[in-house]
């Protein structure tokens, strides 16, 4: 909707002026654009006030003493208004000056003026519609102000189409997540006694906005929460502001915003220089002078996003990083910087940032809910009698998405109420109702055309999704290719009307330097899932001759970590599969943890059970350190118990392989197996445990001769393996397990040997 004007000002002191100037227009037959909102400046996470700017034909100002707090809106409209070229009319109250941007722009003065005149005066300016060009404006000399100004116009734009919901968000300190970098100039002696004064009972911080966290934490914070908590949302309001405290000072630091998923982790790109290729308006000079001056605010949105492991070949080997690790250790030690990350992910990295302070955005309290709701009571009743449902809409993403998909059909959110499936399937129904009610509501314009159907979208972007996922195979790493161009490869020149559509319906958005991405990512994931894991269980999958697309689905679903993907991965899990990119997961699983214990023996002599081989060891020892060690040694045991001969086998090793103890009586029983190969491998781990104890078992096993000439006829092909902390191969104790061609009792009499040697050394101790 286009406006005549829009109404800048101050909440605190122009309230009164703004609407009875809105009354005038009103009479006088012009549309008028004001916010009615009462809201902190530092709360307001859409983009409703400068679209109103950009919709409206003049700006007309308010001046009221209030306006020349920094964290005015009126400040943050003028900039806008600036950037946009929009015409700005100052009207003088309560003899203000007005900001130094527009000071020499002639006044509508209502201070000594009767209102009568001063607003007929007013009107009769309008009517001549002034220009933005035939005005003066003051703006401060900045050699950025192109790049501000176009910044702000993309960040607004950001806002407009990925922001369902304005939500006041609040946040904790998270103690413990930043290495905190103190300087002290004074002698340590001086601390110990303010030390010994510090209230031991301090409660953890907590904030109302990310405003306020910043400052406390010396401009360096480091922001986390769950997916769909609102980071990205809080970090480009933030960014908005910051641009805006820019165009009115030239000495405040200069906002740089950029997508950590893009830094190049294995080249290890200077941040600098990457900083360089994601901002063409800026060099790489200016932006190295910037960070080494500390005079520029960095916000690096989305670490998570870089993945977890990674490989790289050093010295001919294949060797694991994690990528978000190296990115935290390129992050600059001085000067204003933000990192946004998911927590969970954050968690797992192992380092922490150089950051002053952590804030985790806190999910919204039933309150918060139900002041969203108030218009739509019967959404709010809904959400408020299913507790699964309302904790899942916790999140600003998925109650505002929760609201535009049912907010016209009440029936559908009874229906979905009463579903009683796991939160990601409830998850994929609200984002599949979403896209239908997007659907519904674009093909109410009579002109609308939706030339794809709901189907033909799903299929493409869950494909476009898989074609953006990296993937490691016997050391080498198929990258992945932008949204675009994968969307390309499957409507080929039909691109242009496809983005067109996808991008009506709210799913994607053109970002910086045009850069086609989903609005968020649970819609990325939604939409891979969905694809990913029909495909995976379809009998297309077996056949298929795109082996590319074989191995991106598994790495998918292995690392979306979704338990609905568990039970047809597990089915490629086995010593046979030809897929072993699926050695990703690391779900804390019984299942998972019995899939790796069984790639142990794989030994196949194709070069591609190599990755087998590199990342089963570890991936046994993550799954049974989240499981625990009791869980892992019952779950062993029981497998051990119950199983064919080689596969009993298989978890006795993986038992001695752990050093699950736990597991011990399971061990001692299987000395006793029919099978020649379970009784051989017994042995061995009783000996790799190297539990004292156990030295009757094995004396017994060769006094009665059950062990005598039988041979083994299992090998491990996983003695060692890579070592994912340093290089060459990572050699265990248990790395001297026999051939095939050993005998067993020569086997036990080895094992007797070294359980006699650890029992006289502890003796001897």
């Amino acid at each position: 909707m286009r406006y005549d004007v829009f109404i800048s000002y101050a909440r605190k002191d122009g309230s009164e002026y703004a609407e009875r100037l809105d009354n005038g227009f009103v009479t006088a037959g012009l549309k008028a654009w004001r916010d009615r909102r009462d809201l902190d400046p530092d709360q307001d996470f859409t983009g409703e006030l400068e679209e109103g700017i950009e919709n409206s034909d003049s700006v007309i100002c308010c001046i009221t003493p209030d306006t020349h707090r920094n964290d005015s809106f009126v400040r943050r409209e003028i900039g806008y208004a600036l950037a946009v070229r929009k015409a700005i009319v100052p009207v003088i109250f309560e003899d203000t000056i007005p900001p130094i941007h527009i000071i020499n722009v002639t006044r509508e003065d209502f201070t000594h003026t009767l209102w009568p005149q001063a607003f007929a005066n007013l009107l009769a300016r309008l009517q001549r519609r002034p220009r933005a060009d035939d005005q003066q404006y003051t703006v401060p000399s900045d050699p950025f102000r192109g790049y501000l100004n176009a910044l702000y116009v993309q960040i607004i734009d950001l806002l407009k189409h990925t922001v369902f919901s304005e939500i006041a968000l609040y946040s904790d300190e998270t103690e413990g997540a930043v290495n905190k970098r103190i300087r002290t100039a004074l002698p340590v002696g001086f601390w110990q006694g303010a030390a010994e004064c510090r209230d031991e009972t301090e409660r953890s911080k907590s904030f109302r906005n990310f405003g306020e966290a910043f400052t406390v934490y010396g401009q360096r914070v480091l922001l986390l929460g769950d997916s769909g908590a609102g980071k990205t949302t809080t970090l480009l309001a933030f960014a908005r502001d910051k641009v805006a405290e820019r165009l009115h000072d030239p000495c405040a630091p200069l906002p740089i915003i950029a997508p950590v998923s893009t830094w190049n982790s294995n080249a290890q790109t200077p941040i600098y220089e990457w900083l360089a290729t994601q901002v063409p308006m800026l060099n790489r000079e200016v932006i190295a002078s910037h960070l080494q001056d500390r005079t520029a605010l960095l916000m690096l949105d989305g670490l998570d996003e870089l993945g977890r492991e990674r490989f790289e070949s050093v010295d001919g080997h294949n060797v694991a990083y994690d990528p978000r690790a190296r990115f935290v250790g390129i992050v600059p030690e001085d000067g204003p910087v933000i990192l946004s990350c998911r927590a969970k992910d954050y968690a797992e990295i192992g380092v922490q940032a150089a950051l002053t302070g952590a804030v985790t955005l806190k999910p919204l309290s039933d309150a918060q809910i139900a002041e969203y709701l108030r218009e739509v009571p019967y959404l709010h009743q809904a959400i408020a009698k299913d507790q699964e449902l309302r904790d899942l809409v916790r999140t600003p993403l998925l109650l505002s998405i929760v609201t535009h998909a049912y907010k016209d059909n009440a029936s559908s959110l009874t229906a979905l109420s009463d579903l009683k499936a796991a939160s990601g399937e409830l998850r994929d129904r609200i984002f599949e109702d979403y896209v239908k009610s997007r659907f519904t509501h674009e093909q109410r314009h009579g002109n609308a055309s939706l030339p794809f159907s709901i189907e033909e979208v799903y299929h493409v972007l869950g494909e476009a999704v898989l074609d953006g996922t990296e993937f490691e195979l016997a050391g080498h790493t198929e990258y992945a290719i932008d949204l675009e161009t994968a969307i390309k490869t499957h409507v080929g020149e039909r691109i242009a009307i496809f983005v067109e559509e996808v991008t009506r319906l709210h799913l994607l958005i053109s970002g910086p330097e045009q850069r086609l991405t989903f609005i968020h990512a649970l819609l990325h994931d939604h939409f891979g899932f969905r694809y990913a894991s029909k495909f995976l269980t379809s009998a297309e999958f077996g056949t298929s001759k795109d082996y590319n697309l074989r191995y991106r689905t598994l790495e998918f679903l292995a690392k979306s970590n979704d338990p609905r993907a568990l039970e047809p991965l597990i089915e490629q899990l086995e010593p046979y599969i030809r897929f072993p990119l699926v050695y990703s997961l690391r779900v804390g699983d019984p299942r998972v943890l019995l899939a790796y214990a069984r790639s142990l023996e794989v030994h196949d002599g194709d070069d591609r059970y190599d990755v087998i081989c590199d990342v089963a060891p570890e991936g046994i020892r993550v799954v049974a350190e989240k499981l625990g060690r009791h869980t892992s040694a019952l779950t062993l045991a029981s497998a051990a118990q119950s199983a064919t001969a080689d596969s009993r086998a298989v978890y006795l090793y993986a038992l001695a392989f752990l050093r699950l103890t736990e597991g011990l009586g399971t061990i001692v029983s299987a000395t006793q197996d029919s099978d020649a190969t379970v009784r051989g491998v017994a042995v061995w781990a009783l000996g790799e445990l190297g539990r004292h104890e156990t030295l009757d078992v094995v004396e017994r096993l060769l006094t009665d001769g059950h062990v005598v000439e039988n041979w083994i006829s299992w090998e491990p092909s996983v003695k060692s393996y890579y070592n994912p902390w340093g290089y060459g191969r990572f050699h265990f104790p248990w790395s001297s397990f026999p051939s095939s061609e050993t005998r067993v009792n020569d086997l036990a009499r080895a094992t007797l040997t070294k359980l006699r040697t650890l029992a006289d050394g502890s003796a001897s101790e």
